[in-house]
């Protein structure tokens, strides 16, 4: 039978409530339905707003999310100056406890675009066809790891993230969300609902 996905849409003062009530990973959500989702932020500047609005919606449906980072510091967000700090380290993920990859946007996220322990994390996720999900700027991360090549993919639209899903054999195209098979990215913030619904669907199908 079909689940029925239950899905969020977060004013931006109901997300500054989520902020401020779940800084930290909330443990009973980890362990519910024994569904868990691994978010990777940067360790500065990440998008707080996506980070809480994709952990609502995962909320709603009763699926565990783990937020990691390079480090356990606490880290700014850059939309609503949130600090959180992450529950683990990217070294200390194993793939094989999650059912897919988010990785988290924001001007930090150029860290991460260097980072070649989150590229593996993203090609054991996608060799085991556990979902990948990147919006914004993040989509580079997939794209450096290698597992964009023939891949329908979108990206925030300015010329170097552009340029990099193309070298990467990627088929851009400049489209709010695209999903293609276990990858999910999106364009910008203005998809976020689509987004966070997107990654729902892929943890419960």
């Amino acid at each position: 039978m079909k689940q029925t996905v239950s899905l969020v849409t977060i004013p931006l003062s109901v997300t500054i409530l989520l902020a401020l009530l779940f800084g930290g990973c909330d443990p009973a959500t980890k362990e519910s339905r024994g569904i868990k989702v691994i978010m990777v932020r940067a360790p500065q500047y990440y998008c707080d707003e996506e980070l809480f609005h994709i952990r609502a919606a995962l909320q709603k449906n009763n699926i565990g999310l783990v937020v990691a980072s390079t480090t356990t510091a606490e880290a700014l967000g850059e939309r609503l100056g949130v600090k959180i700090k992450p529950d683990i380290t990217i070294h200390e993920v194993d793939i094989k406890e999650f059912d897919g990859v988010v990785i988290g946007s924001g001007t930090g996220c150029k860290e991460l675009w260097q980072d070649e322990n989150l590229r593996e994390i993203v090609r054991l996720a996608y060799a085991q066809n556990k979902f990948v999900a990147a919006g914004c700027n993040a989509p580079v991360v997939l794209a450096r790891a290698g597992v964009l090549k023939g891949r329908r993919a979108t990206v925030f639209p300015n010329n170097e993230n552009i340029m990099e899903l193309k070298n990467a054999e990627a088929v851009y195209t400049n489209e709010p969300l695209v999903v293609d098979g276990n990858i999910i990215t999106s364009r910008d913030l203005m998809a976020l609902k689509d987004f966070a619904g997107a990654i729902v669907e892929a943890v419960l199908r």
